[in-house]
């Protein structure tokens, strides 16, 4: 609040030495407000309205972005990377819903090949499926 305060009281005497320094221009520029009512509330309006909605959205936006960043963080807990299987493609492939799930053997060979590894702290296979959900109460 207190640097919102700041900015408004900058900007007040920004306008009041505008006003001191050229006092023609001062009133060519507000002579209008009071001629046009209705035209000038409008626009205000407007403005607020205009305001609100960006603020709105940037708000929407980032708490959006919270919650969705803080899920995937308790989901993996302590992981701190995951591999995902892509099929026998030659190190090519994309990872797709519908990923068939490897063999348990393919799982075991890759925990003895990184048993000695000092940067890899524990190897888990994790078998996931998406499904509907549906909460009748």
């Amino acid at each position: 609040m207190i640097v919102v305060l700041a900015i408004m009281g900058l900007c007040l005497l920004t306008t009041v030495v505008i006003a001191l320094k050229n006092p023609v221009i001062f009133r060519m520029a507000i002579r209008n407000i009071p001629r046009r009512k209705a035209q000038t509330v409008l626009i205000m309006v407007g403005l607020m309205l205009a305001t609100l909605i960006i603020a709105a959205s940037l708000t929407t936006g980032d708490s959006i972005d919270h919650s969705i960043t803080s899920s995937t963080y308790k989901g993996l807990g302590q992981v701190d990377e995951t591999v995902a299987f892509v099929g026998n493609s030659g190190g090519e492939g994309t990872i797709a819903v519908n990923n068939l799930p490897i063999d348990a053997s393919i799982a075991d060979q890759l925990e003895a090949a990184l048993a000695d590894n000092p940067d890899i702290e524990a190897v888990m296979p994790v078998l996931t499926e998406s499904v509907p959900i549906l909460n009748v109460d």
